[in-house]
């Protein structure tokens, strides 16, 4: 058998049948790059919708209280409903409470802005412990994104939060490698305060550590850091 005839024999077909592996392997590729995009938009407007109509709830039992005469004595329900809203209805359901109340006859408006401030921290807290919980879920992706862009925004609150999953989770992988990528991510770098530092130096003990993923995660974080 010459070299041609080989080539005709076992080169070529091998060739042709390697190129329809690398084809179908391609096309699996996007095919699943595709998919998962179709369903993170697809996650994405699932909570939007659910934010939204829970919004509307909020806010229409907002605007019942604001009807009764003594809302600004009796506030509890108030600020209940402030702290669960979204963080950027929360804000507006503030300011419109304390200038309800601003020109009421005996009401120490002071006390009303404190209040009403520490129920939009807690509408805060409520929507990055959420996010923090999605970290073990199929939507990780899109709340470490978000997580990215809050912790830039606050960066104290969120830096206390992600510390304390650390400390509540330990040995929860999906969790902690969740808070790794956010803590990577973060552009400019993190600022290493104490609970977070501590926390964070206490993962290279973590079982997860043996696992090249997380180890690398965590090595780029580490770089993150600012200071580093």
């Amino acid at each position: 058998m010459n070299a041609k005839e080989f080539a005709n024999i076992f080169v070529i077909p091998v060739t042709i049948c390697l190129i329809g592996i690398w084809a179908t392997f391609k096309t699996t590729d996007t095919q699943n790059k595709n998919a998962k995009e179709i369903y993170e938009g697809q996650y994405l407007q699932s909570e939007k919708h659910h934010k939204e109509s829970f919004d509307r709830e909020v806010m229409s039992q907002f605007f019942e209280l604001l009807e009764h005469s003594n809302v600004c004595q009796s506030s509890k329900k108030v600020y209940f409903l402030i702290g669960q809203a979204t963080p950027i209805h929360a804000a507006k359901l503030k300011d419109l409470y304390i200038e309800h109340c601003t020109p009421k006859d005996g009401v120490n408006i002071e006390n009303i802005k404190l209040s009403a401030e520490n129920a939009e921290n807690n509408a805060q807290i409520k929507e990055i412990n959420g996010l923090i919980a999605d970290l073990k879920g199929s939507g990780r992706r899109i709340a470490r994104s978000r997580l990215t862009s809050l912790f830039k925004e606050n960066e104290k609150l969120v830096g206390e939060l992600l510390a304390s999953a650390i400390k509540d989770d330990f040995s929860d992988y999906k969790t902690t490698l969740g808070v790794l990528v956010v803590l990577g991510s973060v552009e400019g770098g993190w600022e290493p305060t104490k609970e977070l530092q501590s926390q964070f130096e206490l993962l290279q003990n973590s079982p997860n550590m043996k696992d090249k993923t997380f180890k690398k995660s965590f090595s780029i974080a580490e770089k993150n850091k600012k200071n580093s």
